[in-house]
């Protein structure tokens, strides 16, 4: 068993769901579950050990996990082999839930297996995404649990430098990108300016909204890579009618965001 060796590298997250477990497990281990938070095409090949979740954003990044651990209503763990790391690379990813004080506790534990692995540029990468994918659980599973998620997301090329791509996003979308946590903002989406509350920031790096004037959408968006970066956004939306109203608008939006990012007149906006 690859939980039997060491890991060479290892990180942790957890959250607080105002929800009961098996509503978390369902979110954790069914296809449909899944794609209302992670990816937005999720699907499983049966129940416990053995069985595989496959995950897809698209033919570019597709893949499949075994489940290598199934503690039904408890623990379940995903394993993958991470060769694209180097030989011998394994990644796990290693999830409990537990009740506390009537709501559940989900923790999330990354395990990468194997020396000589330059694991800490990958776990860098990771850390973000799995916080902003852990707010999206617990926001799934409080607010719109029975409900499918509607996804609108690209990613998009950026040539102009980190402190000025962050700065224009943060204009552009809130009026500035001096908000932190927990700030309620008039958030710009599609052609409407409607309030949310900030829900994630990390300077220069990641930044997440829920959009309490769109049915409690999340909009995160994350300025991916180190040197050569990129940016993705990525709104889900639960509601068919706010989905049919921001649609049109917000594509639009996300091709003027490609524009201006991709030059240097997003420098000064």
């Amino acid at each position: 068993m690859t939980t039997d060796r060491k890991p060479a590298r290892q990180a942790s997250w957890d959250v607080l769901v105002d929800a009961p477990a098996d509503a978390v497990w369902e979110a954790l281990t069914t296809g449909e579950g899944i794609a209302n938070w992670f990816p937005p095409v999720a699907s499983t090949s049966g129940e416990g050990v053995g069985s595989g979740v496959t995950f897809s954003w698209g033919e570019a990044m597709t893949w499949t996990s075994n489940v290598s651990e199934w503690e039904p209503g408890r623990h379940v763990q995903w394993m993958d082999d991470a060769a694209h790391m180097g030989p011998g690379a394994t990644l796990v990813a290693d999830w409990t839930i537990e009740s506390e004080g009537g709501k559940t506790r989900v923790r999330l534990v990354q395990s990468g297996f194997g020396d000589d692995i330059a694991w800490d540029g990958f776990f860098e990468g990771t850390d973000i995404g799995w916080r902003y994918f852990l707010i999206n659980l617990k926001r799934y599973v409080e607010d719109h649990r029975g409900r499918n998620r509607m996804m609108a997301w690209r990613r998009i090329t950026c040539g102009i430098p980190r402190e000025a791509a962050w700065k224009h996003l943060g204009q552009s979308l809130a009026g500035s990108a001096g908000f932190a946590a927990g700030d309620v903002v008039s958030l710009r989406v599609g052609d409407a300016s409607v309030p949310a509350r900030v829900e994630m920031v990390v300077p220069l790096r990641a930044m997440a909204f829920r959009i309490g004037g769109l049915a409690n959408s999340l909009l995160f968006i994350e300025l991916e890579g180190g040197a050569e970066f990129g940016v993705g956004i990525y709104l889900s939306v639960y509601d068919p009618a706010a989905a049919a109203q921001v649609e049109p608008a917000f594509k639009a939006q996300l091709e003027s965001l490609s524009a201006s990012l991709a030059g240097p007149q997003a420098a000064a906006p």
